[in-house]
């Protein structure tokens, strides 16, 4: 996937603060399973083993993810 010149810069400026970036490194190829539903700071995460991930949130019956980049990711670019 090619990004634009300011999607870049924006997932270049969440990246760098970030520890573990597997979904920028692989260019979206690997990305989790995620759904946006209208919050600002969380998606659904969609993952089997949800609770394995640094950046799930337990919230009822499901998970929550609050990683800033896969958030921006599937929010705007609807992935």
């Amino acid at each position: 996937m090619e990004l634009a010149h300011e999607q870049k810069q924006e997932t270049e400026k969440i990246v760098s603060d970030l520890k573990d970036f597997i979904s920028y490194k692989s260019g979206s190829e690997n990305l989790c399973k995620a759904r946006y539903f209208g919050a600002d700071e969380y998606i659904d995460c969609l993952e089997e083993n949800s609770s394995r991930c640094e950046f799930s949130l337990p919230f009822g019956e499901r998970y929550l993810c609050k990683c800033a980049l896969r958030i921006y990711i599937t929010k705007n670019l609807g992935q």
